[in-house]
């Protein structure tokens, strides 16, 4: 049986509720659930370094990341996870560029701009809606690679921008869903047999 995917070809069904890709020889659920968690990456107050590894996101080890979206100050003002701690600006969101590692040591995303993973958003004041259109919406999302945070890093090409007196946080929503072993398990799941 073959399954038409966007932008994917010679898509077949290799079991009962899953795809493979012939071309990546991966396979993921033929129906999946997306689920997501905010992540925060602190950039020290005066930093003068400009590579900050990204912390080692525990619940995000094993999982397939499906898409990242930043959010800046202008649109978040402080951070929910360090209860007050301000995000980035957009100023400083613009010169920040962030770097992938899969677990095989390869790199699939070298020093993509984080303006890249920005969203389109409309703020209205008064009357009149201002259109925040500073964003790529060519941008392609993640196909289930597994991300190894902790070799991942991020970039700051102009830390003249970075506060001198208060910690910054870099605020990533990471959509992602769960390896297929963990979706099927959590796809029998009834209210019957809840934990």
């Amino acid at each position: 049986m073959f399954i038409k995917i966007s932008g994917m070809k010679n898509v077949t069904v290799q079991k009962k509720g899953f795809v493979a890709n012939h071309a990546t020889g991966l396979y993921a659920p033929e129906r999946i659930t997306i689920k997501s968690e905010l992540v925060e990456i602190k950039i020290p107050a005066g930093t003068t370094k400009a590579t900050i590894q990204l912390p080692d996101f525990q619940n995000l080890r094993n999982t397939l990341i499906m898409d990242i979206e930043a959010y800046y100050q202008e649109i978040l003002p402080v951070s929910p996870i360090t209860n007050g701690q301000p995000c980035i600006p957009l100023s400083l969101m613009k010169v920040v560029f962030l770097t992938l590692e899969s677990y095989n040591a390869k790199r699939f995303s070298w020093r993509r701009p984080l303006i890249d993973y920005k969203q389109k958003y409309t703020f209205v004041i008064g009357d009149a809606p201002i259109v925040d259109d500073i964003v790529n919406d060519n941008r392609r999302p993640f196909f289930g690679q597994r991300i190894n945070y902790s070799k991942s890093e991020i970039l700051i090409a102009d830390l003249s921008l970075v506060d001198a007196e208060e910690d910054q946080s870099i605020l990533l929503n990471i959509f992602y869903c769960d390896l297929p072993k963990e979706e099927d398990k959590d796809s029998q799941a009834t209210f019957r047999n809840r934990k």
